[in-house]
């Protein structure tokens, strides 16, 4: 993703991700098969220091959902967030922008915990997903 209009890239934006930037046109990474995706609740304890010394604490819990990937996924993940530290990556269900985090660290291993906004429909978006994991 970038902020910058690029051969190859279009500028992508949504309700939940205005103004996002531009993203190639293929995914990088499709994901078309998951092995396991729960509801569950992220608990949000952070502390922001603004530069005029005044402090914003957060103390709240948000609707998450626990993703659990394929191996190969899982690596393939892992090599994408190494190469793209600092960068924002979108993550989609079809067409459908899901988020846009920042790496800070590449993500490593098959779980992943997405913390949702306070107003997101959790069970929803666990009902969109469990069409891509894999049935026994």
């Amino acid at each position: 993703m970038s902020h910058e209009a690029r051969p190859g890239l279009h500028f992508f934006e949504s309700a939940a991700l205005p103004k996002l930037g531009y993203i190639a046109g293929k995914p990088d990474l499709p994901i078309s098969q998951l092995e396991a995706v729960a509801v569950d609740t992220y608990r949000d304890r952070s502390q922001l220091i603004h530069k005029d010394g005044s402090v914003e604490q957060t103390n709240e819990d948000r609707p998450a959902l626990n993703i659990r990937l394929t191996a190969p996924d899982a690596k393939s993940l892992e090599a994408l967030t190494s190469a793209h530290l600092g960068s924002r990556i979108l993550l989609m269900a079809g067409d459908e922008a899901l988020f846009a985090p920042v790496i800070r660290a590449p993500i490593s291993g098959q779980e992943l915990q997405i913390s949702l906004a306070p107003s997101a429909d959790a069970e929803k978006l666990k009902a969109r997903l469990q069409t891509f994991v894999r049935k026994p």
